[in-house]
């Protein structure tokens, strides 16, 4: 890689980093799931989850997997904005960005 390649990669990690710290001050996080039968699965949990409008995604997850950010209210998640660019057929995993020795 070169040294500006580098500096790329640097500033837009920090940038991330400072959207991260922006949706956790306002209580906000990345939530993703899918449509199993008439339940939504988190892709964290692996669990059913409540949403406060499940009709909200019944126009955007043709393929039943969604993505969004959003806060849980009374034990349901509010989705206050759905990422359209992440289309999948599978639970997003982040990568493994730093190999652990066993």
């Amino acid at each position: 890689m070169t040294v500006n390649e580098i500096a790329d990669l640097k500033q837009h990690s920090e940038y991330l980093v400072q959207q991260i710290e922006r949706l956790k001050r306002s209580k906000q996080y990345f939530e993703q799931g899918y449509r199993q039968q008439q339940q939504l699965i988190s892709c964290q949990t692996q669990q059913p989850m409540a949403i406060d409008d499940p009709n909200i995604l019944s126009v955007f997850a043709p393929s039943g997997y969604w993505a969004a950010i959003g806060e849980q209210k009374s034990g349901k998640l509010r989705i206050n904005q759905l990422l359209s660019g992440v289309v999948s057929e599978t639970c997003l995993q982040a990568p493994t960005l730093i190999a652990s020795k066993q």
